[in-house]
């Protein structure tokens, strides 16, 4: 399967604490783990004792019934955070992350849960294939020797 970067920011009204991905982590780990192994009133009555903040993503994250198919059910829906590839950066009243996750993840969940729970004043996020790099490029004149980095046109 594949996997892209997903890049989060929240905003809050002053230096907070809005760091939610080492749970949420740990949560995907323990599905990825488990999922096809338990029955499913095994699986959600042990995820739900070890992830409390996790379910309140899933309930605020459109088409996962928690209850629910525990197998491919939460494929996409829980994919906020690869324990070695994610990052977290406060800065001021801005939390910023970033995660190498599954490449069709949805993360509105998560952006709902923090705006919601935590009180975030805003909250915005987009995957590596939503978003064009070249957009925040300058443009450049293409005159006659111009170097471009190592290329030369």
């Amino acid at each position: 399967m594949g996997e892209c970067s997903y890049f989060l920011k929240a905003k809050f009204a002053s230096h907070e604490k809005a760091l939610v991905a080492a749970e949420v982590g740990e949560a995907y780990a323990f599905w990825q783990a488990n999922r096809g192994k338990k029955n499913r009133e095994e699986f959600w009555a042990e995820f739900e004792g070890k992830f409390p903040l996790a379910i309140e993503v899933l309930k605020l994250t459109r088409d996962v019934e928690v209850g629910g198919d525990c197998h491919n059910g939460l494929a996409g829906k829980l994919s906020y955070c690869d324990q070695n590839a994610s990052e977290v950066e406060v800065d001021g009243n801005e939390v910023k992350y970033s995660a190498l996750v599954w490449h069709m993840a949805d993360w509105d969940g998560l952006a709902d849960w923090i705006k919601s729970a935590l009180k975030a004043k805003a909250v915005t996020w987009a995957s590596e294939e939503m978003i064009d790099p070249f957009d925040g490029l300058a443009r450049v004149s293409r005159g006659p020797g111009r170097k471009l980095g190592r290329l030369r046109v």
